[in-house]
């Protein structure tokens, strides 16, 4: 149920990081027998760039209280040098609020339509950038993946079409469709994974 899945996001939450955004003032309510611990623990941890990465993020659609506490922890974690990747199959799973907190944008594939209209919408696309990931952004194929990267520097923002290329094995251990991911899998079934990848990458090259 909707309700079990929200509870189990946030518990995963807590358990992964929630002890990153511990500081200072938490300390004051602990016992003195365990502020030193803490103080010392503090200052390493803000030297550290913290990075937490979420898949598959459109699964908590209708998660309201989960969204939520992913846009408090995006507001909070700059102070705490928490970064956040979030990664979803739909522009619209990301708010308002998230995408003027982002510092980077991939977009992965091209889009047509109405599609196109609500992408630049939501990540406030030039129209130069439009016919970019119109024209030039076809996400994955032979010669790699391109996507627009879009980022936000000291100068001001910029936007690249890039290509993301992999080496054959790379491909074959990623590759994500059905009829490739069941190849693989039969592969497995005789030979050890690295031998099948390189079996593969000879036998399927493109």
């Amino acid at each position: 149920t909707l309700k079990k899945s929200g509870l189990m996001y946030m518990l995963g939450r807590e358990v992964l990081f929630g002890n990153l955004y511990f500081g200072e003032d938490d300390i004051k309510s602990l016992n003195e027998v365990y502020r030193h611990y803490h103080h010392r623990r503090i200052n390493q941890d803000l030297g550290d760039i913290k990075r937490v990465c979420c898949d598959e993020y459109h699964r908590t659609a209708d998660l309201e209280a989960v969204r939520l506490q992913m846009e408090q922890d995006m507001r909070e974690g700059r102070k705490y040098k928490v970064a956040f990747s979030l990664a979803s199959q739909r522009h619209e799973d990301f708010t308002k609020s998230m995408v003027g907190l982002a510092t980077n944008i991939y977009i992965c594939n091209g889009a047509q339509g109405n599609d196109l209209k609500e992408i630049v919408r939501v990540f406030g696309l030039s129209a130069s950038e439009k016919n970019a990931l119109k024209y030039d952004v076809h996400g994955a194929g032979k010669g790699g993946a391109s996507f627009l990267f879009k980022s936000e520097t000291k100068s001001g923002w910029i936007t690249q079409v890039l290509v993301n290329s992999l080496g054959l094995l790379e491909l074959w251990a990623l590759a994500s469709t059905a009829e490739d991911a069941l190849i693989r899998k039969k592969c497995l079934e005789y030979v050890p994974y690295f031998k099948a990848l390189s079996l593969l990458s000879k036998a399927f090259p493109s």
